[in-house]
C-alpha cells in the first residue's frame, strides 16, 4: 500500500508540473525559470543529501557522467520543454514526453548493444503514428511545429540521460545520481540567472509561486518519492503507472487553463502510450 501512495503522489505531482510550467513561462523566459526551479530544488537537496551521507565522486569518470546527466537529464531537457510549452497544450507536451523510453530504446539498441524484440520494433511503429496524431489533432495537419519539435527534443535528451547514467548507478543509487543531476542543472543553467534578476521586482506572486511549487514538489520531492517508490516494487512496475501522468495533465490543464483536447489527440495518446508499453513489457 506504501509503495502505491508514493507512486499515486509521484505521478500526480509530476502532471501538475506541466501547468505550473505554463503559469511560470507567462512572465519568464525557458531558461530563467529552468535556473529559479533548479537552483532552489538544489538549495533544498543539500541537507537531505547530508543527511542520508550521499557518496562523493572519486573518479574523473563519474564526475563526467554526472556532468553529462545533469546537462542532459535536467538542464537541456527542462529548456526544450519549456520552450515547447510556449507553443503547444499541456496534454500535448505531456503526450510527447512519456515516448521518451521509445528513444531510450533504441539509443540502448545503437550505444549498448541491446537487443529489441519484433514486438518491440512494432511498439516503436505504433507510437510513431501516435505522434503524428497528436500532432496533427494539434494542428489539424501533419506539420510538426516548432513547438512540437521543442517537446520531441526534450524527449530525446531524457532517453540520452538514461543512457549516460547507466554506468553511474554501477557506483550510486537512482537517488543520489537524481540529486547530483540537479546540482549540476544549477550551475549550467546559471546565464538564466541574470535575466531572472533584471526581472525580480516585476515578477508577480503568481509566478514565485508557479517556480517554488516546481522546485518543493515535482522537484526535489517527487524525485524523492519516486526513489522510494522504486525500492518497495520493482522499477518496471512502478514505471508503468507513469502512463497516467498524461491523463492527470489533460484533467488538470482542462480546469485549470480551460484547455480541450481533440479526439485526434487522445486517440494519438493512446497509441503512442500504447506503443511505449509494447517496448517496455516485451521489448527484450
Amino acid at each position: 500500500m506504501k509503495a502505491y501512495l508514493f507512486v499515486g503522489f509521484t505521478v500526480v505531482i509530476w502532471a501538475t508540473a506541466f501547468v505550473f510550467n505554463k503559469y511560470g513561462l507567462e512572465e519568464l523566459a525557458p531558461i530563467e525559470l529552468a535556473f529559479y526551479r533548479y537552483f532552489m530544488a538544489s538549495l533544498m537537496l543539500i541537507p537531505f543529501a547530508i543527511k542520508r551521507k550521499i557518496k562523493i565522486p572519486t573518479k574523473k569518470s563519474l564526475w563526467l557522467s554526472l556532468i553529462g546527466c545533469g546537462f542532459f537529464g535536467i538542464a537541456l531537457y527542462n529548456v526544450l520543454l519549456y520552450n515547447g510549452q510556449l507553443l503547444v497544450p499541456v496534454g500535448t507536451a505531456s503526450l510527447l514526453v512519456n515516448i521518451a523510453p521509445l528513444f531510450t530504446a533504441i539509443l540502448s539498441v545503437i550505444f549498448l548493444k541491446e537487443k529489441l524484440s519484433a514486438i518491440g520494433w512494432a511498439g516503436l511503429f505504433v507510437s510513431f503514428v501516435g505522434v503524428v496524431f497528436i500532432v496533427s489533432g494539434k494542428n489539424s495537419s501533419l506539420d510538426f511545429d516548432s513547438g512540437s519539435l521543442y517537446v520531441l527534443g526534450a524527449a530525446i535528451t531524457f532517453s540520452i540521460y538514461h543512457i549516460v547514467q547507466k554506468p553511474v548507478l554501477a557506483h550510486f543509487s537512482g537517488l543520489d545520481v537524481i540529486i547530483y543531476s540537479i546540482w549540476v542543472s544549477a550551475i549550467i543553467l546559471l546565464p538564466g540567472a541574470f535575466g531572472l534578476i533584471d526581472k525580480w521586482e516585476s515578477i508577480s506572486y503568481k509566478t514565485h509561486f508557479s517556480a517554488l511549487y516546481l522546485a518543493v514538489f515535482p522537484g526535489a520531492l517527487g524525485y524523492i518519492s519516486w526513489a522510494e517508490a522504486n525500492k518497495l516494487m520493482p522499477a518496471s512496475k512502478a514505471s508503468s503507472f507513469l502512463f497516467l501522468t498524461p491523463v492527470f495533465a489533460f484533467i488538470f490543464s482542462y480546469f485549470a487553463l480551460g484547455e480541450v483536447p481533440t479526439l485526434v489527440t487522445i486517440a494519438g495518446g493512446a497509441l503512442a502510450l500504447f506503443g511505449v508499453y509494447m517496448v517496455i513489457r516485451f521489448g527484450k
